[in-house]
C-alpha cells in the first residue's frame, strides 16, 4: 500500500545504494533502530538497529513500520 518509488528511494538514500555497514551486515536498508524490537539486532555506532535475514524481510518490515505510524499515513495509497 506504500508506493514503490518511496520505498526504493528511501532504501537508496538510507543505505548508500546498499553499501552501508547496516545494509551489508544486518540487511537493514532503512536505518530502523531496534526500539521495542525483540528479534535479532546489530550494534552500529553505539546504537542497536534491527537486523534481518535478507533484503525482502527488511523491506517488508519497513512497510509495516510506516503503516503503524500515524505521521506516515499520507504516504499510504487509499483503497477504494
Amino acid at each position: 500500500r506504500i508506493p514503490a518509488s518511496i520505498i526504493v528511494a528511501q532504501a537508496i538514500l538510507e543505505s548508500g545504494y546498499g553499501q552501508s555497514e547496516l545494509a551489508q551486515n544486518a540487511h537493514n536498508y532503512f536505518g530502523i533502530k531496534a526500539n521495542r524490537w525483540n528479534r535479532e539486532t546489530f550494534l552500529y555506532k553505539e546504537d542497536l538497529y534491527r537486523s534481518y535475514r535478507d533484503l525482502k524481510a527488511s523491506f517488508a518490515d519497513h512497510s509495516r513500520f510506516l503503516l503503524d505510524k500515524p505521521v506516515f499515513q499520507n504516504l499510504v495509497k487509499r483503497r477504494n
